[in-house]
């Protein structure tokens, strides 16, 4: 009979990728684990979990859910604003019981913790206004935005094989002064879905190489076209944010024009997507000539 595993996290999961990775490493037993074993995630000497931890950590809850692993996840209890983000997230809610949030109340910085299985032109609306509440966004930029998140679910119903579907959540950072979005599944991963098609890829970190470069894509319906993750990271790098990719033992990372992929001490199965707008953002449209 498999032991039961205990990952504590006792270090903040910022939202950026090298505490994502060092986040993903700690948890890494909890990954590879298969039914049987109960797992147990501490959370309670954080004192910081953002949008990208509480995408991972409610993902990794459903996965582990499913495998019969009895998960649990200790949340910190403070500070109180740490204590506030797993309440307005659903966090508390969705892993502990707690009531769940009024996610329609005005003046909510928080687009909860959402779990879908397919992609509708509506379905991104939370995080757009969101996004347009504290960003200058154009209504072609909005929509073009859209379609990008729209691309990135559709994947996700299309190869991922993702049995929680995705999950994603939002918030805007005051301190910051910036919108954090995250997408995750536990799917295939990006190399997996592109082998098939493209056997020469051979790495995670070369499947995203080829992702941002685009036009790569496992084409399992008609209507992949292989740009939602290069179209993605156009607009945020024209909107002067960062995006930052996992999948596999790699991660890419967008914070200039030009990526950067790097390699990791953990296996994430599946995908997970990270962007950042900043509300001081002010570039040119997507397709524009750079001033």
């Amino acid at each position: 009979m498999s032991a039961d595993i205990e990952c504590s996290i006792d270090f903040n999961v910022n939202d950026d990728s090298r505490a994502v990775a060092a986040f993903l490493s700690r948890i890494r037993p909890v990954l590879e684990q298969g039914s049987g074993a109960a797992c147990t995630l501490d959370f309670s000497s954080c004192r910081y979990l953002g949008p990208d931890a509480a995408a991972l950590i409610y993902a990794v809850w459903l996965e582990a859910d499913r495998l019969g692993q009895h998960p649990r996840v200790v949340l910190p209890q403070d500070p109180p604003q740490l204590q506030a983000f797993c309440s307005f997230s659903n966090l508390a809610h969705l892993l502990e019981g707690a009531p769940p949030v009024d996610q329609n109340h005005p003046q909510s910085e928080t687009v909860p913790l959402r779990q879908f299985s397919g992609a509708l032109w509506t379905e991104p609306n939370a995080v757009i206004d969101l996004v347009k509440k504290h960003v200058d966004f154009s209504t072609e930029q909005e929509d073009y935005l859209r379609t990008c998140m729209n691309e990135v679910v559709q994947n996700i119903a299309d190869h991922a094989r993702s049995h929680i579907g995705g999950v994603w959540c939002a918030r805007f950072i005051s301190s910051a002064d910036e919108v954090r979005v995250a997408i995750v599944d536990r799917g295939l991963g990006i190399l997996e879905t592109l082998r098939k098609r493209y056997p020469q890829i051979i790495s995670s970190r070369q499947a995203l190489q080829c992702v941002f470069q685009g036009n790569y894509s496992s084409k399992s319906h008609k209507r992949n076209m292989g740009v939602g993750i290069s179209n993605l990271a156009r607009i945020i790098s024209y909107k002067r944010g960062n995006l930052c990719i996992f999948t596999g033992n790699a991660y890419a990372d967008l914070t200039s024009s030009t990526p950067y992929f790097r390699e990791g001490d953990f296996f994430f199965p599946g995908t997970a997507v990270f962007f950042t707008l900043s509300a001081m953002s002010d570039r040119k449209e997507p397709g524009g000539d750079d001033e």
